[in-house]
């Protein structure tokens, strides 16, 4: 009976309490009623949860549970004085008691977090396109659309320090310069960019400035905005996360930056990032048009790379973009693609000679005029692709396929920007990209690689003809061979023509005969009177060594019209020309190429041919 009545009262409190919810809700929302009360509202003590002048630990009091706030409503409802009858049920359903605290990321070492991020970078000029990308942005609030060219003469130079024992790489531009609170802030904060969000600008992370941390120990930024104000100067150290120090810089700074402008200078580079390769001005200047390509064609622009460790008027090389027509490059595919979500892609893409090839870089994916990678070497574009090999890893497939617009949109380049994020509409895009490109690329690909064939099975021509005349003299020289084994004083050489005899004296009648024989009423043997010409012997016609035979490469042979034959013939001797027929299947399942077209010469195809 009593547990009857208890379990009916705790149904009663159950009602009431989602009841007196439920009103008191409705007219807070009319505003017919007063706030909650204090105990109920959030982060105040409950007056149940401890006793006076007590504190939980860590200075902060309990608040309620979600349940231990609809059963106090309801003892007020009920008319109760406090809430001791509820306790029971308190007691049953409180063990665990809500904490409600504010807490922040906090990273006890940032330096050595920033230093294991840097390490997804995996090469020196991959860093150093940070820091140019950077003069870069700085620039553009100068920059023209309408003209493609910037209001004032910007001049970005790069500077290498070969030398293994004082290896450096600076950067210097007379862009816009920084403030002293924006130089602060870009060398001493990460995930602050003020770029992002301005779709004409790149960096968007607020990383690029730490990336230093991968490849050398210390990185200098000096910079002003205005010339009536100091030149500053920051020396980060990799190792270091307090205490960075801005100053103003010594005056061979102020020589280094004589306007408005910012120069970033990597020292210290760890052995293995300091190759020679790494350090090459070269190699610089070429990984610059590389990566800028899209940059380099704009009006009033100068980049150089210059080696520090020579004179400065014979070691600057001018970097500028690739013209493809001038170069005898087919444009296959030139056009804008909206790709959807305010972004679109500028794609050309051409085929390049076969000779003039090295002139350009392998097709590049770009963003904003800054390279992600070789389009063969996105992964996440090639491996769904069904023309991975024959169309987008063509040695000579060149051009860009840039992408423009906004931030937020499929194509977003990861931080170390060498790949795009895995988002939503990603794979729409590749694949408006793929049906926009690959079958006309494939079509102009085929045509090259025919030409490219043709002209290679010519030289096959010339090897199996120059292998004809190896076996003939090797042949000779087995049967001297032989001849040395079976015969006595036999000579190496070949023989001696015989010696000239004496003819007799002729007497005066025997010429007298010998005119009347060459006399046109006598013919002799040696001339035979004329007549209808007599066909020569065929087998007399045939060259009898290897030596005289000569190969050639034919698409079908003479006389054979209809399909049939022409596949089941390999081969004929048309004179000292032995015919190979590429047609055959035979030849066909054994003859393969490259991507280039170039054949592969292997011992099935050279069997087919013997």
């Amino acid at each position: 009976m009593a547990r009857s009545q208890q379990s009916r009262q705790k149904r009663v409190l159950a009602s009431a309490s989602k009841l007196a919810g439920c009103c008191l809700g409705l007219a807070l929302l009319l505003g017919l009623a007063s706030p909650l009360p204090s105990f109920m509202q959030k982060g105040t003590p409950s007056p149940t949860s401890s006793t006076p002048g007590q504190e939980s630990q860590g200075g902060t009091t309990p608040a309620r549970t979600p349940r231990v706030r609809q059963r106090a409503v309801a003892a007020r409802v009920l008319g109760k004085e406090d809430e001791k009858q509820v306790e029971d049920e308190k007691v049953a359903t409180t063990a665990d008691v809500d904490y409600v605290r504010t807490l922040e990321l906090h990273v006890s070492s940032p330096a050595i977090l920033l230093n294991h991020i840097a390490d997804r970078y995996s090469s020196t000029s991959r860093i150093l396109m940070e820091f140019v990308d950077n003069a870069f942005d700085s620039a553009e609030s100068l920059f023209d659309h309408e003209t493609n060219s910037y209001q004032r003469p910007i001049r970005i130079e790069v500077a290498v320090n070969s030398n293994r024992k004082t290896a450096s790489l600076t950067v210097t531009d007379n862009c816009g310069g920084m403030s002293p609170e924006t130089l602060g802030r870009v060398t001493t904060n990460v995930g602050e960019s003020q770029k992002r969000g301005q779709n004409f600008l790149n960096g968007q992370f607020g990383f690029g400035m730490q990336a230093f941390r991968a490849c050398c120990s210390t990185l200098s930024v000096r910079s002003r905005a205005e010339l009536s104000k100091p030149l500053l100067e920051i020396v980060v150290d990799r190792e270091q996360s307090m205490d960075i120090t801005m100053q103003e810089a010594s005056p061979e700074g102020y020589s280094a930056v004589p306007e408005t402008g910012t120069q970033v200078t990597m020292r210290g580079f760890d052995e293995q990032w300091a190759s020679k390769e790494a350090l090459s001005p070269d190699f610089v200047a070429v990984e610059i048009e590389a990566h800028f390509e899209r940059l380099l064609s704009r009006g009033n622009l100068m980049v150089t790379v210059r080696d520090e460790t020579a004179p400065r008027d014979s070691s600057t090389h001018l970097c500028k973009t690739p013209d493809y027509a001038q170069h005898g490059a087919q444009i296959v595919v030139q056009e804008m693609l909206e790709l959807g979500g305010g972004q679109r892609a500028e794609v050309l893409l051409a085929i390049a000679p076969q000779r003039g090839a090295e002139a350009f870089s392998p097709a590049r994916f770009f963003a904003k005029g800054r390279r992600i990678g070789n389009i063969a070497s996105i992964t996440s574009f090639t491996k769904d692709s069904v023309h991975r090999w024959d169309v987008w890893s063509h040695p000579q497939l060149v051009g860009y396929v840039d992408i423009l617009g906004s931030d937020t949109g499929a194509l977003r380049p990861m931080i170390t920007r060498d790949e795009f994020k895995h988002t939503r509409g990603r794979l729409a895009s590749y694949k408006a990209l793929a049906d926009l490109c690959e079958e006309p690329l494939l079509a102009a690909l085929e045509g090259v690689n025919e030409a490219r064939s043709m002209k290679s099975l010519q030289q096959l021509e010339d090897v199996l003809t120059e292998e004809l005349r190896r076996v003939d003299k090797q042949e000779k020289r087995e049967q001297r061979k032989q001849d040395k084994m079976t015969q006595s004083f036999t000579e190496d050489e070949a023989e001696p023509e015989p010696e000239a005899t004496a003819e007799p004296e002729a007497s005066a009648e025997g010429d007298q005969s010998d005119l009347a024989q060459e006399s046109p009423e006598a013919p002799s043997e040696k001339e035979s009177p004329p007549g209808p010409e007599q066909p020569k012997d065929p087998e007399e016609s045939k060259p009898n060594r290897w030596a005289d035979f000569k190969v050639s490469l034919v698409d079908g042979l003479p006389g054979d019209e209809d399909g049939d034959e022409v596949q089941s013939k390999r081969s004929a001797l048309v004179g000292n020309t032995i015919m190979v027929n590429v047609q055959h299947g035979d030849f066909k399942r054994r003859y393969r190429h490259t991507r280039s077209g170039a054949p592969k010469i292997d011992e099935r195809l050279c069997s087919s041919s013997a």
